[in-house]
This record gives structure tokens, sequence and C-alpha cells, in this order.
């Protein structure tokens, strides 16, 4: 065995007691999580004959136990008990001519299963010609119980569950992806909540001030300390704002507020802010717009796009 990978199949010793009997799964002597491969046909002869051959076989040092349906009924009663189910060896005709066509399409459609591998035996091709099935439907091999020997069932399982591993395992890297990103948005919604608070006392307070709402101030240069206090505490709330905005669009909570908006006032509130910038990097910045025109719009959301 020196130089096989983990990949390779291998047989294990069989067990002392395999079990076998309708919907039911070999036994594995084995801690090691196995792979499940859902056998569905009508046929018993078909069902002990993929028993037997898959029996005893390991993929990446987990063994193989076969689960075991004799219609298109009790394969959805498997799958929906056993939500590890990697490959599923489908017979075409069975209760009906075209129940596991049915049930593929069920698979995919209604339970959301697309990391589970769907391999299609027939042993009636002219019900279910390759080509339709394979363009109809979305399976991953198609094969013909009469030309289905020993060694290209191995083949056939062991690419299935290699196909399904991969896509498992990217499946949960996006669910681990998706849970980060959302811990994220949630950790900077939060913190923008906790910063506004304080942030609006210190804005409602300084433009009291700046207003000298209760007396003047003493000396002019506080009186522009506290005019920059205001600028750049409207500023970071904005910047929060932003951020909030953030959290919404990930949460698809973002509810734009509409009503109507003189376009050159929404000028001026752009381009008064950015005046200073603008100047400082040698551009000159002009606004114009017909007097009166109006639009219906999020005024924040249009100031933030321009």
């Amino acid at each position: 065995m020196d130089g096989l990978t983990e990949d390779v199949m291998v047989f294990a010793d069989e067990p002392a007691d395999p079990q076998a009997n309708g919907l039911e799964a070999d036994s594995a002597a084995s801690a090691v999580r196995p792979w499940q491969v859902l056998v569905v046909d009508d046929e018993p002869d078909v069902v002990k004959i993929t028993r037997s051959v898959l029996h005893g076989c390991m993929f990446q040092r987990r063994p193989i136990v076969i689960i075991a349906a004799g219609s298109a009924v009790e394969a959805r009663a498997a799958l929906e008990s056993h939500p590890d189910i990697a490959v599923v060896l489908l017979d075409v005709v069975m209760e009906t001519d075209d129940a596991g066509l049915q049930l593929a399409v069920a698979i995919r459609e209604e339970m959301k299963r697309s990391a589970v591998r769907i391999i299609m035996r027939t042993g009636q091709p002219g019900m279910a010609p390759e080509r339709d099935v394979i363009v109809r439907y979305d399976i991953n091999d198609y094969r013909l119980k009469t030309e289905l020997t020993a060694q290209s069932l191995f083949t056939s399982v062991v690419a299935g569950l290699r196909g399904y591993a991969e896509i498992a395992a990217r499946l949960r890297a996006e669910a681990e992806a998706t849970l980060a990103n959302r811990a994220k948005t949630d950790f900077l919604a939060n913190i923008g909540h906790e910063l506004r608070t304080p942030l609006n006392a210190i804005i409602g307070l300084a433009e009291l001030m700046d207003s000298e709402a209760f007396g003047t101030l003493a000396n002019d240069t506080y009186s522009g300390f506290i005019h920059d206090i205001v600028s750049s505490s409207k500023a970071l709330n904005e910047t929060l704002g932003a951020i909030l905005d953030v959290a919404d669009i990930e949460f698809s909570s973002m509810v734009l507020r509409c009503e109507p908006i003189e376009v050159a006032v929404l000028f001026r509130g752009v381009v008064g802010p950015m005046s200073g910038r603008a100047e400082w990097a040698g551009v000159s910045l002009t606004h114009w717009a017909p007097p009166g025109l109006m639009l219906w719009g999020d005024g924040r959301r249009l100031r933030q796009m321009l």
C-alpha cells in the first residue's frame, strides 16, 4: 500500500454481523463518521448486489454504509432522516415510470440538497434516454444496469463521494463566512448606535454654545473652537450613519425615505461642505440647477451619492 493517497478506495475487514433489511444501513465497525450512500431501487436483487459490491469499502479512511429504499417515497423519507447522505444511486422506473426522475427534481428543488451526487441507474433506457435525462435533470452520472460492472460502480461512487466532499466543504466555508460577516455587521451596528447617543449630546451642547443661547463667549477663539466642534461632530455623525447604512444593507432592512427635494438646495448642501477640500486640491467646484426644479427622493442618500 506504499505510495497510495488517502483518496484510494481500499477494502476494510468485513464486520462480523452485517445488517440488511428494508430501510436499513450497513453496520460500520469504526468510530469514524461513515459515508452514507442511498440505493433507491425496487428490485431487491439490485440492492443486494450493490450492497455486496460496496460492502466493507472505504474512501478517505472512512467506511461506506448503504441505506436502501425500494421506492421514491421511501427514498424521500430516508433523505429527510439522513441529512448526510452523500451519493444517491437512483433507479428511474419504480412505482411510476418516472419516479426516479421526479425524485431527482425533488432532491434539488424541494429539499435543496445541492451537494448530494445523483447517479441515475436504469434497466430500461427507452423510458429515460441518456441524452434527454442528462440535459433536463440535475444529475451527475447516468449508467445502464446491464453495463455497470463492479469496477465501474466503484468508480462512480468514488467520483460521487469526492464531488460531494468538495461541494460540502465549500458550502461549509460559505456558511462560516456568512456567519462571520453577520457578526461583523452586528458589531458595527451596535458600535454605531452606542457612539451616536453621546455624539448627539456633544452636537446639541456645542450648537447651544455656538449660538450663544445663554450668553456670549468671553473669547472669540473659543467661538471658533466651538464651531469646529459642531462641524467635526456632524461629520462624524455622517460617518456613523454610513456605518449603520452598511448594516441595514447587509440585513436587507434599509428604508428609503422619499420627500420633495429642490435640486438647487441639494447641490448647495453638497458643494458647500466640499468647497474647502476642493480649493485645497486646486479644483474649481461649481453647480447649477434651474430655480424651482424639484425631484422626489431620499435627500440623505442623494447627498451621499453626489
